[in-house]
């Protein structure tokens, strides 16, 4: 099944990140689709900006005041535990999946990545900063096969995008 999988720092980006889908699902008609956000430092971390919504820009504002919220949508679901994240894997209908870390360095998103490397149905948007020798970073550059064991060689089948 078609995956867009977006690695996202936890603070700024994911909410950002859900921001803009919510306003494209709301103000211009784009299709559900099934969207995991799938990190408990994000989520944590959206509870305090909708805590703090008087603080943001004018045009956050005005969207809350039309359609009281930001970040949550009706096809959103906010992944809490492990099991729930390895989980996704088994979903078979098209999804976003925004995970951290934003680098591909650590965090839940290595899975979703290590997962769909090989889906050619599969595509890895990167939205932030990858630095040298990350998995972001080399996969930004290219690189076309991974190395995950002595005896395993994942092939990079997805399609990366920045």
């Amino acid at each position: 099944p078609g995956r867009l999988i977006i690695p996202a720092f936890s603070v700024g980006r994911t909410q950002a990140l859900l921001f803009v889908l919510n306003k494209l699902y709301t103000e211009e008609g784009f299709p559900p689709i099934k969207v995991f956000s799938d990190s408990p430092l994000a989520l944590a971390s959206t509870r305090v900006y909708e805590k703090f919504i008087h603080l943001l820009n004018q045009e956050a504002r005005d969207f809350y005041d039309e359609h009281e919220e930001l970040f949550d949508f009706e096809n959103l679901t906010y992944v809490q535990d492990m099991k729930q994240s390895k989980a996704i894997a088994n979903y078979n209908e098209p999804c976003i999946i925004i995970s951290s870390s934003g680098m591909i360095a650590g965090g839940r998103i290595e899975h979703h990545v290590l997962t769909n490397l090989p889906n050619p149905y599969a595509t890895i948007l990167l939205v932030g900063f990858a630095a040298e020798g990350t998995l972001g970073n080399r996969l930004l550059k290219g690189m076309r096969s991974l190395s995950v064991s002595k005896d395993t060689e994942i092939p990079v089948m997805a399609t990366i995008k920045s």
